[in-house]
């Protein structure tokens, strides 16, 4: 007879051995002998039923089951002796009778074994399925048996089998460490033992000792008074979880009190092995046999009270909306459901604006009131919500029912950068960030008035969502340009909050210069004259408080500022541009007369770099006349005429004027400067014209035949504008030439060998200059 060859088990490369731990038998050696098996060359047994055939030590083998026909109770067995243990392969025929265990066996884990075997046929694994064949079965059934049985290497090539095999051995290892095979029961929630009409009861289905769950199997559950909420019977399948559980929602049968009873069914697999022996004495050759108990059904039941149904009930939740929300979530409003008057239920949203649902709530009317809005947002007005009978009602708090965010204002301001006075005209664009993202969008723009602010357009209403805001400065007020915080300013409102964004710019200024020229001498500059200068209209800023008391009032002008022109007849004023101007001669030297009209620009808008202003002032001379009279000093009454003469200037040279080249080889007497040269006319006069305000003196140059030079310098005092004509009046007595001594011809004590000049007088400042289209004065 051919022996059974058990092959080990190889998943994937790796060895699965047997279940290790405490509860587990020691390994034993492999029995000497065992060889590696080739392929069958005999015949398989006439009863095998699942399994394959394989020769081993060159004897044909059969690893897998037997039957049907067996008196096992599923009517298949295994084989009960270890591979390669000879004897006659089982047959139904040999009259097999219950017998003891073989000698030498392992008991230890023959019964969690026996469970395995009984499960596998009970959820009908060995059948052809996706993993593995009927036959694929059979081997496994056998090999597992081996090891756990005989102590055989669990070692198979990767296929069928191995699936199969590792089916089968889950089955075994969960039920090592119970105390017994799973076992059913029911509950209520939380442990309850009574419910109100409609409750839902689990059953759960786990192995004993360990509270391993036994997962995917059917149970059939049972009511008495209630039915089944999923089909609306007293009856239904489930199918258990993960954790060995399945949940059924249940309704009492009436509104009155009943007791509900609950009943579970499932059929299990049953711990242990039973062995076999055959009776017929012709077959004491023959193998003894195995098998697995028979599947059995498993139940248990439960009853629980259930009370008399309450008043109608319903839950309430909401969901909750700002006008914010880009800023500020709206969790943390807290609700209260209020009841005449009392507290019922309290809600608190969450990051979602979501809150609830409510505990039961009995059906009706309640006033919702927000007992505390999400920070920064304004509280809603209490209003009335409806619970309804086994409904979860959701009130919406959202569009014109939504929070509303606590408004800020923005005030814009626009002031002197140096003196911090408000300025008007400044145009301001306000921009949000609406998605909190720094994308801004324009909001619109004000123009500052005379307090130097303006008021932005708001987004909510009249007012701002706090956030993020950009100001820019689009214009700066005529005058000025952007501050040194350039033009744009960003700022962030709060809740409430009243903000404040001030924009200092600078004044943009220029020069107004006074040129202050003589009006005879165009070229010449006229020092020491005062101008006051005036702003037409509204003033700048920077015009003084209190004007100059010595400066004239000026109708619809403001007094800014005096000065005094410098040597070359140059005043320069600092002033802003955006304004028109006016100076007015306030004083000048004794010398000048001052000028009466007032000098006006039109408005300056060009600032530096630009060139600067300049008001161009022509200044008339205070002229006297001072005369000459040369005549014979020994006959009075004669005068001379073509007598030379040169004028000085005593001291410095007027200012504004020129001061002439004095001819070659002309002494100038110290302390004084060369002013003009003049001839007597016919009637021996001589006329110059002369700034008030100096002293002048005469030297003679030049004598006409018969008559000997003057060799005297003819001074006067300090003449002024109101000097008398004898204190500008200059006797210039002559002597003749003595007789008999021939005359020669006149010599020169000042300026030996120059000509006579043409008669008349040669004034070189008598040059009278034009002014605004007057025609000059003159000489005498």
């Amino acid at each position: 007879m051919g022996i059974v060859l058990v092959c080990a088990l190889v998943l994937a490369g790796t060895t699965v051995a047997q279940a290790t731990g405490p509860t587990t038998a020691p390994p034993v050696s492999t029995p000497p002998g065992w060889g590696v098996p080739t392929p069958c060359t005999g015949s398989p047994p006439p009863s095998g039923l699942w399994g394959a055939c394989a020769t081993y030590n060159e004897a044909t083998t059969w690893y897998g089951t037997y039957g049907p026909g067996f008196p096992s109770p599923l009517g298949w067995v295994l084989c009960a002796w270890p591979a390669a243990s000879g004897g006659w392969y089982p047959a139904p025929s040999y009259d097999y009778q219950l017998a003891d265990q073989p000698s030498g066996i392992d008991p230890s884990f023959l019964d969690q074994l026996g469970y395995a075997l009984s499960e596998a046929a009970n959820e009908g694994l060995f059948a052809n399925v996706l993993a593995w064949s009927a036959d694929d079965m059979g081997q496994a059934t056998k090999l597992l048996y081996d090891s756990v049985a005989w102590h055989a290497p669990l070692v198979a090539d990767p296929g069928g089998v191995t699936n199969a095999l590792a089916a089968l051995f889950g089955l075994y290892r969960d039920v090592l460490g119970a105390s017994g095979t799973p076992t059913l029961s029911l509950s209520l929630p939380n442990g309850a033992s009574s419910f109100e009409v409609t409750t839902t009861a689990t059953v759960a289905l786990r192995y004993p000792g360990s509270g391993l769950a036994m997962a995917n199997t059917k149970v059939l559950l049972g009511l008495d008074h209630a039915t089944f909420d999923a089909n609306g019977t007293n009856q239904l399948w489930v199918t258990t979880d993960a954790t060995g559980a399945a949940s059924a929602p249940i309704t009492a049968d009436t509104t009155s009190a009943v007791t509900v009873s609950m009943g579970a069914f499932a059929t299990l697999g049953r711990e242990g092995l039973e062995f076999f022996r055959p009776s017929a004495s012709f077959a004491q050759n023959a193998q003894d046999a195995t098998g697995p108990l028979a599947p059995a059904t498993t139940a248990t039941t439960a009853a629980w009270s259930s009370k008399a149904p309450p008043p109608p009930r319903g839950r309430l939740a909401l969901t909750k909306a700002g006008d914010d929300t880009n800023y500020l979530s709206v969790a943390g409003a807290i609700f209260e459901l209020r009841s005449q008057g009392s507290v019922v239920a309290t809600l608190t949203t969450d990051a979602n604006g979501l809150a609830g649902p409510t505990n039961r709530l009995l059906a009706g009317t309640y006033t919702l009131h927000e007992a505390q809005p999400p920070p920064g947002y304004q509280p809603i007005s209490d209003r009335q919500v409806v619970v309804v009978a086994n409904t979860t009602s959701m009130i919406s708090l959202t569009g014109v029912n939504e929070d509303l965010v606590i408004p800020a204002q923005l005030s814009l301001h626009k002031a002197d950068d140096l003196s911090g006075a408000p300025l008007a005209g400044a145009v301001l664009e306000l921009s949000y960030d609406a998605e909190h993202d720094g994308t801004y969008s324009v909001l619109g723009d004000c123009t500052t008035d005379v307090s130097g602010a303006c008021t932005p357009p708001g987004n909510d209403g009249a007012d701002l969502l706090p956030g993020y805001y950009k100001v820019r400065e689009v214009s700066p007020p005529p005058g000025y340009r952007f501050g040194p915080e350039g033009d744009t300013q960003y700022v962030e409102l709060a809740p409430g909050q009243s903000g404040s964004v001030t924009f200092a710019d600078d004044r943009i200024l220029t020069t107004l210069y006074v040129a202050k020229h003589n009006a005879l001498e165009p070229g010449q500059g006229v020092p020491d004259a005062t101008y006051d200068l005036y702003v037409v209209g509204t003033p700048p800023l920077s015009a003084p408080d209190s004007p100059d008391p010595l400066a004239a009032v000026k109708d619809q002008m403001t007094f800014y500022a005096s000065g005094v022109t410098d040597r070359a007849g140059h005043l320069g004023f600092r002033i802003p541009v955006g304004f028109s101007w006016c100076v007015a001669e306030r004083s000048v030297p004794p010398e000048w007369v001052r000028d009466p009209a007032l000098r006006c620009t039109g408005v300056i808008n060009q600032g530096e770099p630009d060139p600067v202003r300049t008001v161009a002032v022509a200044e008339q001379p205070h002229l006297i006349t001072l005369s000459a009279q040369k005549y014979n000093a020994l006959a009075p009454g004669t005068s001379i005429p073509d007598a030379s003469y040169a004028l000085f200037v005593q001291g410095p040279f007027p200012p504004g004027f020129s001061p002439p080249v004095p001819p070659a080889g002309l002494h100038v007497p110290p302390g004084t400067e060369f002013f003009a040269l003049g001839t007597t006319d016919q009637g021996g006069r001589l006329n110059f014209s002369i700034p008030a305000g100096f002293s002048w003196c005469l030297a003679e140059l030049e004598v006409p035949p018969g008559y000997q030079l003057d060799t005297g310098l003819h001074c006067t005092g300090i003449l002024t504008d109101d000097a008398s004509a004898q204190a500008a009046a200059v006797a210039l007595p002559e002597l003749p030439t003595p007789s008999p001594l021939p005359a020669t011809g006149g010599g020169s004590l000042w300026m030996p060998g120059v000509g006579m000049l043409s008669a008349g007088l040669v004034l070189l400042l008598g040059r009278r200059g034009r002014r605004h289209g007057e025609v000059a004065d003159s000489t005498s």
